[in-house]
């Protein structure tokens, strides 16, 4: 893999950790603030999240 190639996954890679993380802070504090729907619907948000660093995998291994 080119150094440029290995940045550029780098770069992807990053982008895509901040936003799961960003999603992560977001559903912990709607669930501390005991809001319904998210304690209803957390199993499914933290499916979404491991499918997002499955995807990000993926997106990284075959484009490079």
């Amino acid at each position: 893999m080119s150094f440029i190639a290995e940045l550029r996954r780098r770069r992807v890679d990053r982008v895509f950790r901040a936003q799961e993380r960003r999603l992560d802070h977001a559903h912990v504090n709607r669930l501390q603030r005991k809001i319904t729907q998210s304690i209803e619907t957390s199993s499914l948000h933290l499916e979404l999240i491991a499918d997002m660093k499955r995807l990000n995998s993926l997106f990284c291994g075959s484009a490079y």
